[in-house]
């Protein structure tokens, strides 16, 4: 290869990089807020209400990005963590806003919209959840 080819080859990879790393960032990367209103009793018979959650979920190239750890206490409530018992979120998020994701047995999903605001679902040890997520920092 020449050495001008050379030089026209770095400067069109260098010029495209930018649009690249564009295509590759979503719509709707960012950190998100979710939040879970307290709920009744637990299954099972428990006395216990199921606690109000409010997880922090990072968005980045399309792909759900949190570790989240359970308590260790009769709710097991759930928390952000990075702690050794943490484990981490699987997921992404699609073009039209649509969440699949899943954490431990949980399956989550949801929809996220235009406006930074969204709703996500889950069922776990509490039953069918629905929690309100709104974007907070959104990612340029």
């Amino acid at each position: 290869m020449s050495k001008r080819l050379a030089t026209v080859v770095v400067a069109l990879f260098a010029a495209a990089t930018p649009f690249l790393s564009a295509l590759a960032q979503g719509h709707h990367d960012g950190r998100w807020v979710v939040d879970f209103a307290q709920t009744g009793s637990m299954p099972r018979g428990a006395e216990s209400n199921c606690p109000a959650m409010r997880l922090v979920i990072n968005i980045q190239n399309n792909q759900l990005q949190a570790t989240l750890e359970r308590e260790r206490s009769e709710l097991g409530e759930v928390r952000n963590s990075r702690g050794p018992a943490a484990e981490a979120v699987q997921g992404n998020v699609g073009p039209d806003g649509a969440v699949a994701a899943t954490w431990e047995n949980y399956h989550i999903t949801g929809k996220l919209n235009p406006d930074n605001t969204g709703v996500v679902s889950l069922t776990g040890q509490c039953g069918p959840r629905s929690g309100h997520a709104v974007r907070v920092v959104p990612q340029h």
